[in-house]
């Protein structure tokens, strides 16, 4: 879905998104790095926007983020912590993580774009600090998690576009980093939202 979203003009970020009072908040990793469990412990203050893939359009100096699929992918014992309203729980077949999907109630129903006001690189550190980090970090994790054409740098016009959709998202969003948080903790990144 993300390559295809690429191919039709769009920058597509792997990465998860939470709807908080009107506001995007965008979490960004590899797979693993627990993109679902954070807009798990937030489902109950917000709704859900996106799960894994995220569609991203600019529009002066501002980027916004498209609703996607009201289902979210969670290991079980991070749905029984959290304990969301879900409407419906089924098998994901092929799931080496042996997760479950989860049509959530709390979902973004509006169909129509939200300003991003930032955006979350997850990490393995053990802290409890959000920090911003500069340009370089932000372009590392972008293009790693930037879906773009395959096989790369056989497409000069597609890298060109993914390169200026980086770009633009570096200018319109602050990127943070955030540690994976303990027993799925989710008060830091709360209070920090909440100064947004």
């Amino acid at each position: 879905m993300g390559l295809y979203l690429f191919q039709k003009g769009n920058y597509v970020l792997h990465s998860s998104a939470i709807n908080i009072n009107d506001k995007a908040f965008v979490f960004m990793g590899p797979s693993g790095s627990g993109k679902s469990s954070v807009i798990a412990s937030l489902l109950n203050y917000g709704e859900l926007i996106t799960e894994d893939i995220s569609k991203i359009e600019f529009n002066g100096n501002d980027a916004y983020v498209y609703p996607s699929l009201p289902v979210i992918k969670l290991d079980s014992k991070i749905f029984g912590h959290h304990k969301f309203e879900a409407l419906k729980e089924f098998n994901l077949a092929g799931d080496i993580r042996k997760r479950k999907g989860y049509v959530v109630k709390n979902f973004d129903h509006n169909n129509s774009s939200l300003q991003i006001k930032g955006c979350f690189i997850l990490d393995n550190k053990n802290s409890i600090e959000i920090e911003r980090v500069s340009s370089d970090v932000a372009f590392r994790n972008l293009l790693l998690n930037s879906f773009g054409a395959s096989p790369k740098n056989k497409c000069i016009k597609s890298e060109n576009m993914l390169l200026q959709n980086i770009s633009n998202f570096i200018k319109s969003v602050p990127i943070y980093k955030l540690s994976k948080q303990e027993n799925f903790s989710n008060e830091i990144i709360l209070d920090f939202i909440s100064a947004c």
